[in-house]
């Protein structure tokens, strides 16, 4: 079994920021990110990293979002932007599509307000109409259709959740 740890912390096993441990010890997932990881989310034979980071293992276009597939990291599209900053807190996966919450306003030159859904076919798409642009997304789930979000935010449209939510992939 392995287990895969993402953080503040540098050099577990030669990696910055994210590592895995195996029987033998820590081994690094090559030279990690350039900043923190907040988020970690296993997806077989992939492991989705998302923090604050510009890069993964030096892989252009992984700004807050990317995976690790042995031997290498891999972006999902440009990765994610914010118009302040932008970091990626909560990751889901759920088959082929890779669910993201955080501090964000645009994924891969899609505009999305702090959640957004990834797909290896279709690229990103956002979760209309989003969450409130003033607070943050910390967790996200899937169960069946339905994703549900937590976090800092408040009253967003008429519907004025206020720190949970969800999307329902057919219903909105």
């Amino acid at each position: 079994d392995v287990v895969y740890a993402g953080g503040d912390f540098t050099q577990a096993g030669g990696s910055d920021f994210v590592s895995a441990w195996h029987s033998i010890g820590w081994q690094g997932l090559g030279a990690g990110t350039d900043s923190g990881v907040y988020a970690l989310a296993d997806g077989g034979t992939r492991v989705y990293v998302g923090g604050g980071f510009a890069s993964a293992g030096g892989v252009s276009n992984t700004a807050g979002i990317a995976f690790w597939d042995k031997p290498g990291w891999y972006a999902l599209g440009t990765g994610v932007n914010g118009s302040v900053g932008y970091s990626v807190n909560a990751i889901a996966v759920n088959g082929n599509d890779v669910y993201v919450g955080g501090i964000f306003d645009d994924a891969s030159g899609v505009p999305v307000t702090n959640t957004a859904k990834w797909n290896s076919v279709s690229g990103w798409s956002a979760l209309a109409p989003g969450i409130s642009d003033n607070g943050a997304v910390y967790a996200i789930a899937v169960s069946g259709s339905d994703v549900y979000a937590g976090g800092g935010f408040r009253d967003r449209d008429n519907g004025a959740p206020n720190r949970i939510a969800k999307w329902n992939s057919g219903t909105g």
